[in-house]
């Protein structure tokens, strides 16, 4: 795979092909599965967001505190919010505007970790209800 490397500030980036030939002393994963070399690691909390679009590295999800705070994380309606509000998913409680003042009752999250019920076809699969209840009535 190719990785982004040589990033400056300036938005200037060069493409250079990682090779793993080094990978068994020193690689690491990212969040979407890519074995990367762990010197990459130094990219968390740098100031860029490191996502797999931006530069070929995904390091924005829990595991790396999303990239160290350089991403933004979004609620459900897309309003930014402090990635710390994440570890409400899952616990227990269905975090809706309306309840607890945040939105994570989407499919993006997984229905709050499943806390909040979401709408299920006649097949049972979940799916967002926004996508739906709209159609009610029409």
């Amino acid at each position: 795979r190719d990785l982004l490397v040589g990033r400056n500030k300036q938005t200037e980036y060069s493409l250079r092909p990682l090779r793993c030939w080094r990978c068994a002393m020193s690689s690491c994963v990212d969040c979407v599965g890519l074995t990367f070399d762990c010197t990459y690691l130094s990219w968390i909390g740098d100031g860029l967001c490191d996502e797999t679009d931006a530069y070929g590295l995904d390091l924005n999800c829990a595991e790396f505190s999303y990239d160290g705070g350089d991403c933004p994380c979004y609620e459900c309606d897309g309003t930014s919010m402090d990635c710390t509000y994440l570890s409400w998913v899952g616990d227990g409680f269905c975090d809706e505007p309306d309840t607890y003042g945040l939105d994570l009752n989407c499919a993006e999250y997984s229905y709050d970790g499943g806390d909040c019920d979401g709408c299920l076809d006649c097949q049972a699969a979940l799916f967002d209800c926004a996508d739906i209840l709209s159609w009610l009535g029409d």
